[in-house]
């Protein structure tokens, strides 16, 4: 009994969303890669894997690098939305020019994990001492989708990367739920 209580905690412990991100900023990469495609939920304009500004539109998400006329990188005025394949623990982006008018929403499914705003990137940025620079988002549980968010023009982002579940999580709750029916097994033989 108590090793399928330990497994049962385990499991939630595993599975269950923290309540606030951790927001991580590293050095700005010194490449660009093409972010994947994703979808426009709503809004008048999505601007994949471009390259330069557009005044009024969109600023490059490397302006202030070298790679501010070169660089690739998404533009969203709206929502747009990245369904991944299978659940991710932790997100990484270029957050080109954080505006207190964008967020990321984190979802699992349908079901709402949490979100990151423009001024929590900002009041870090300033932390960190620059723009532009690489920041992860974990602490928010396994989610499936990602939404970008820009009530304005617009949300850019570049080198957009999730990173998957590790496969020894699955592994290890299989391995408790086996200890545990074997447990049980062996209670049900005894009595």
């Amino acid at each position: 009994m108590k090793l399928l209580l330990a497994a049962i905690c385990a499991a939630a412990m595993i599975g269950s969303a923290a309540s606030a991100a951790t927001i991580n900023f590293s050095t700005t990469p010194t490449t660009a890669t093409a972010n994947p495609l994703g979808t426009l939920i709503s809004g008048p304009a999505f601007f994949q894997n471009v390259t330069g500004s557009v005044g009024g539109e969109r600023l490059s998400a490397w302006t202030g690098t070298p790679l501010a006329t070169t660089g690739v990188y998404s533009s969203i005025n709206g929502t747009a939305e990245y369904v991944f394949a299978s659940a991710r623990t932790s997100l990484s982006l270029v957050w080109g020019s954080p505006d207190t008018y964008n967020m990321l929403r984190f979802l699992n499914g349908s079901t709402f994990l949490g979100s990151v705003t423009g001024s929590q990137i900002l009041s870090g940025q300033i932390l960190a001492g620059a723009a532009n620079r690489l920041v992860t988002i974990s602490g928010l549980g396994s989610f499936t989708k990602v939404q970008f968010v820009s009530g304005q023009p617009a949300f850019e982002y570049a080198n957009l990367a999730a990173v998957p579940i590790p496969a020894a999580g699955f592994m290890l709750l299989a391995g408790l739920g086996g200890l545990a029916a074997l447990r049980r097994r062996k209670t049900a033989i005894a009595a």
